[in-house]
């Protein structure tokens, strides 16, 4: 038996009574739902990661390992399918106790789409190579599936289109590291804030990655992009890329043991009389940072898909009633359920809001309100960092 809970019966009865929207107020609803009903995949309402399931592609691969070994010590299930290069399918490989089975380019889109028939609350993490960046794009669109994209290069452009177009949710970012995209932050607000300051300086710039990265430095490129606001003119194509061992080792200062995996960065701005300099470095050794980052960069991006759901829906679908049972909750949006087993202090919170919303403004402002949150499907790192602490 549907009852309505004692926290909304007195917002909702107000409801009733004075939104000329809802008419015939139970009966209505009875009648429409039992006519059609409809669920909308929700996922659980927890702040930990232990009900994510993430599919890694390039799972064997150096920043796909790390994730998944950051993802394991977060709790968050990895899924055991992968995509990888056509002379791997097929194989199936061990990466911290999780076993993985590799699909080639023919196999992606079925494995991807029977994956989200199965997990939809997955989400993808693309830790690749550049030049599949835009096809993989593409692909998670097509299906739907809400991606966090780790690998720089492709069409950058192109890229944002593709997500933006699809409605797709997303978590674009060329830095994972969150301590690093905290100093990208600070360079922006300096560039808004201090338009020129740096005109007429010269700039060079030196970036140092383990020889398997092929691309320029993402990091260096939007370092590079805010000395230019700063009025500094400069060439991205005279970026000193150094991939040799040996000139990291004698040259940067790169320890022997994180040759593999480091990423230097070092920008040095000189005056037209060159008597005053600045210089601006961030070494990274490993890739614990970048790891750790994108698992709280899938933990932001399932508490937003699972919100933006529910604002999405009461966007196309005016509440109707909200009514509680003693074993779960349900929330009846036009006629429709979304029914799922929430965290009851959350679930209660979030009741509240929407029925304080909906007795305080008329449905044109609830729209819009709802329609400003819903739209927003791309994020980055920074998105990520006002967060706050994800775990």
């Amino acid at each position: 038996m549907w009852v309505q809970g004692a926290v909304l019966y007195e917002p909702l009865k107000q409801l009733y009574q004075s939104n000329p929207l809802i008419s015939n107020g139970t009966r209505f609803l009875t009648k429409h739902y039992q006519k059609r009903r409809s669920s909308v995949v929700v996922m659980s309402m927890t702040t930990k990661g232990a009900a994510v399931p993430i599919m890694v592609n390039g799972c064997n691969g150096k920043m796909g390992s790390s994730v998944i070994l950051a993802a394991n010590s977060a709790g968050l299930q990895i899924l055991p399918k992968s995509f990888g290069p056509e002379k791997e399918a097929g194989n199936t490989v061990e990466v911290f106790g999780n076993e993985i089975k590799i699909h080639g380019p023919s196999e992606r889109e079925s494995v991807l789409a029977s994956l989200y028939d199965d997990y939809p609350n997955m989400i993808v993490v693309d830790y690749t190579v550049p030049d599949l960046v835009n096809d993989n794009a593409d692909l998670y669109c097509r299906v739907g599936v809400p991606f966090v994209m780790g690998t720089t290069g492709g069409d950058r452009d192109r890229l944002y289109k593709t997500v933006d177009a699809s409605k797709v949710y997303a978590v674009i970012s060329p830095q994972m590291g969150k301590q690093v995209v905290a100093f990208l932050a600070a360079m922006e607000i300096m560039a808004e804030q201090f338009p020129d300051a740096f005109a007429g300086y010269s700039l060079h710039v030196k970036e140092s990655h383990q020889a398997g990265k092929l691309d320029t430095s993402g990091t260096a490129k939007a370092v590079i992009s805010c000395f230019k606001k700063l009025g500094v003119s400069f060439d991205d194509e005279v970026i000193e890329m150094i991939r040799d061992p040996k000139e990291q080792v004698e040259l940067v200062g790169v320890p022997e043991e994180y040759l593999s995996g480091h990423a230097f960065h070092l920008y040095y701005l000189s005056s037209p009389d060159k008597t005053v300099s600045f210089e601006f470095q961030h070494n990274v050794c490993g890739r614990s940072i970048y790891a750790e980052g994108t698992v709280d960069a899938v933990l932001f991006l399932a508490k937003k898909v699972k919100m933006l759901q529910i604002l999405t829906y009461l966007r196309f679908n005016l509440v109707n009633t909200l009514v509680t049972t003693t074993s779960s909750t349900s929330l009846f949006f036009g006629g429709f359920s979304i029914r799922r087993s929430y965290d009851k202090t959350f679930v209660i919170d979030n009741l509240a809001v929407v029925s304080k919303l909906i007795v305080s403004s008329n449905f044109n402002v609830i729209k819009t309100q709802i329609q400003s949150k819903a739209d927003k499907r791309i994020y980055n790192m920074i998105d990520v960092l006002r967060e706050g602490n994800m775990r």
